[in-house]
């Protein structure tokens, strides 16, 4: 099977690098979205975790507390409503709840139903076509 590929690649910024994926965001008031790289964490359930800089830079505002499970512990941490996009992958709009991290991930719910490729080789994260 031949399938074409996006492909990102893999952030530089940490050793050893780590794959990202870019995605808009935006308030669900807001038709302007703001674009950021989000590291993909196969480790975390949710959808996405926003810095403190992006829920700034995009005026978001907290619909509440979640409790989470981390690696370290339990937690409260709030969670807000957001619009999100990446044409790459067939998000249109799409509405969901984001928690506060100290930095940008995209989980596994978000990941879910698509194919995708860790190529590590080439420090490549991609979605694949079918």
């Amino acid at each position: 099977m031949n399938s074409a590929k996006i492909c990102w690649d893999f952030g530089l910024k940490e050793d050893p690098p780590y794959p990202e994926i870019e995605l808009q965001i935006s308030s669900i008031d807001n038709e302007n979205y703001f674009s950021s790289f989000f590291k993909v964490d196969t480790g975390f359930s949710g959808t996405l975790g926003l810095t403190p800089e992006i829920v700034s830079a995009i005026k978001l505002e907290p619909r509440g507390l979640m409790t989470v499970q981390t690696a370290i512990g339990v937690s409260e941490v709030p969670y807000f409503p957001l619009k999100i996009k990446c044409d790459h992958i067939g998000l249109k709009d799409s509405l969901l709840f984001a928690i506060s991290t100290p930095r940008a991930i995209c989980g596994r719910t978000l990941l879910m139903n698509r194919k995708w490729l860790l190529d590590f080789k080439n420090s490549k994260f991609c979605y694949c076509k079918e």
